[in-house]
């Protein structure tokens, strides 16, 4: 959009380039949240390497402050809790007769 500006103040060149750095920024903030997108996955799936994954990440955001401090506090402090007993679904109670 930056570069859509520039270009319509007549600076071609330099909307090109504005857009070659949007891309390229936007494509590495990408690589950097697919960890994060993979380990919440993984959570969500209930697989068995998810809840170390993420602990991983959690550790790894505790150097990025303020934000990243925070959301590694709490990613270790939601992993490390004691987990509540399962409850069964919905699906497998049965109705009382």
């Amino acid at each position: 959009m930056a570069g859509g500006i520039v270009v319509s103040q007549g600076e071609h060149e330099a909307g090109g380039i504005i857009g070659v750095v949007a891309v390229v920024l936007g494509g590495f903030l990408v690589v950097l949240a697919l960890p994060g997108i993979i380990g919440g996955w993984a959570l969500f799936a209930g697989r068995s390497w998810g809840r170390p994954f993420v602990m991983v990440l959690g550790v790894i955001h505790l150097i990025n402050i303020p934000f990243g401090t925070a959301l590694g506090i709490y990613t270790l402090w939601a992993l490390l809790r004691e987990q509540p007993p399962q409850t069964p679904s919905a699906s497998t109670i049965q109705p009382s007769a």
